[in-house]
């Protein structure tokens, strides 16, 4: 009889490969045999049959059991997949098929309501496990991630890991192999043999009720419209909006109103760009359309661009040119023109209108004379921005998107590898992206074939100079009254940024004097401002030849 009930002591016996039960030798022999070892029950089984409600102590601080209360239709993922999932959950509680599921994207990217929602469709409860929280922990994940799969198996639950990388995958896949508990790891790879599921991308739909659902949960009201704005505007995962929902409430109260678009923005802004924020400059955004002078043409396509940006959700998602495109769904753009004729401030006021960030690209920490270095460093560039709702400005572009030479030794090959990369990258990218050069000549026509928008900023005549004088000037800066911007414009051939550097001259020396600026600084200061080129002025004199800008 005794030899009959050994197999029951092996190490397949159901009771000890489920972890239930431990064999424990006596440690008074040395090689005990069987019958010197005694059972000993796991703490969360003998737990379970005392009648303890709560999860293992052990677990407690990386899980979480959940009774679910979201649907599919809450979550982030669009009809078909809701559908499929429906399906899947469907043959797990009917037909005992196992369910293998791997949600795959950046944490926070909605995986967890998803598995909530798919855990009410089986029919049972979550047991959420993150990882690389019990990593951070310094917990011991190889000996506590069989007590999981035992506590799901016990509780009657869905187990959903995130931070799976931090477990070792053989580990992962011999315990679901073993359970037949329903299984859905999240992480940025899916393992092979697990079903992936996307959570890459989110539509504006699905964006548009994170966001009322955040509001409706956070208490304050949000229109419609502001909806709309929000998940068209800005590409943020359900994580992010939720805290952007929150940042945005402590915004209104700080300011005793009730909660406005412009937090909702704000708060947005805040949540995405941190990556990019250590890759590039942030451009603020002080100047709006009065400020800047330009031919009305010019000025239409900068407002053009604004409402392509504007329209982008109606366009691509509502009329469904979004599974027509592949490449080209974003906005590129390219400022030529002499400097200081209103590049950078166009920057700006494209900035302010769509309440977005502007980064400015450092092209000293792009470009590498280490082949393959530039393409890395760009790649970060356009990974950062597409997670940071910013628009790319690329000063000085020909430096960077030069024309492709004749092939004649290795640099040239390569340089032209960095060339097609680029071109490539702006064809890919979704968001904002404005390139400004002083030699729109010396850019490779291949690549100026691509941008969506091509923008020619001239030198001012006359008329602009005359604009660009009269509205220089803050309201508060005292002005004497012998200032004639008429025949500023007409003796001095200037661009904006000259004109900008002359009135700030004219301000300081004026504020020195105690004086209001008045018409011999002005003419003071442009005198100054042809010496920084290198041209004698006499006053009394037109110049011949206008100064180049500055920048």
């Amino acid at each position: 009889m005794r030899i009959e009930r050994r197999k029951h002591f092996s190490p397949g016996a159901p009771l000890l490969a489920t972890r239930w039960l431990r064999l424990v030798a006596d440690p008074a022999h040395l090689e005990p045999p069987l019958l010197a070892h005694y059972l000993k029950p796991e703490p969360q089984i003998l737990g379970w049959f005392t009648g303890q409600t709560g999860i293992d102590a052990r677990l407690a601080p990386f899980c979480r059991l959940i009774t679910p209360e979201l649907s599919l239709h809450d979550t982030v993922l669009d009809a078909a997949a809701c559908q499929a999932l429906a399906r899947i959950s469907l043959a797990a509680r009917t037909e005992r098929k196992r369910l293998r599921l791997f949600f795959e994207g950046t944490q926070g990217s909605g995986q967890a309501e998803a598995a909530e929602a798919l855990a009410r469709e089986c029919g049972t409860r979550l047991l959420a496990a993150a990882l690389d929280c019990a990593a951070e922990q310094r917990i011991e994940i190889e000996s506590l991630l069989p007590g999981v799969f035992t506590e799901a198996k016990l509780r009657n639950a869905l187990i959903f890991i995130e931070g799976i990388e931090a477990a070792p995958r053989v580990l992962v896949e011999s315990l679901a192999g073993e359970s037949e508990v329903p299984v859905v790891l999240s992480g940025a790879r899916p393992f092979p043999g697990w079903f992936p599921v996307s959570f890459r991308t989110i539509s504006a739909a699905a964006s548009q009720r994170l966001w009322e659902r955040t509001a409706a949960t956070e208490g304050f009201e949000m229109r419609r419209a502001t909806a709309e704005l929000l998940s068209a505007r800005m590409k943020l995962r359900p994580g992010q909006i939720a805290h952007a929902g929150r940042t945005a409430q402590c915004h209104a109260i700080w300011r005793g109103s009730e909660v406005e678009a412009a937090d909702l923005l704000a708060a947005s802004r805040l949540e995405s760009g941190s990556s990019l924020a250590a890759l590039a400059r942030r451009v603020v955004a002080r100047h709006g359309w009065d400020d800047i002078v330009l031919p009305a043409d010019t000025t239409a396509q900068l407002r053009e661009m604004c409402q392509r940006v504007a329209q982008r959700h109606r366009v691509l998602d509502d009329w469904g040119f979004e599974d027509k495109l592949s490449l080209g769904k974003g906005v590129n753009a390219l400022f030529a023109g002499a400097s200081g004729t209103g590049k950078t401030m166009a920057v700006e006021i494209i900035s302010a209108e769509l309440e977005l960030d502007a980064y400015k690209i450092d092209l000293s920490g792009v470009v590498s004379k280490y082949i393959g270095e530039t393409e890395k460093n760009l790649d970060r560039i356009f990974v950062a921005a597409e997670d940071a709702n910013a628009i790319l400005f690329f000063d000085e572009a020909d430096a960077l998107f030069g024309k492709r030479s004749e092939v004649r030794d290795s640099h040239d090959r390569y340089a032209n590898i960095e060339i097609s990369y680029l071109l490539q990258k702006m064809e890919e990218y979704p968001g904002i992206a404005i390139l400004a050069t002083n030699m729109r000549q010396n850019l490779d026509e291949a690549f100026v074939r691509r941008l969506t928008f091509s923008l020619h900023f001239p030198f001012p005549d006359e008329d602009a100079r005359r604009r660009i004088w009269s509205d220089i000037w803050p309201d508060a800066v005292p002005l004497a009254d012998d200032i004639d911007a008429a025949k500023l414009a007409r003796r001095f051939k200037l661009s904006g940024g000259n004109i900008r550097n002359v009135a700030l001259a004219a301000a300081f020396a004026a504020a020195e004097k105690n004086e209001p600026v008045s018409m011999a600084h002005l003419l003071h200061a442009t005198r100054r401002e042809y010496q920084k080129f290198g041209k004698q002025v006499q006053l009394g004199e037109m110049p011949s030849a206008a100064p180049q800008g500055v920048a």
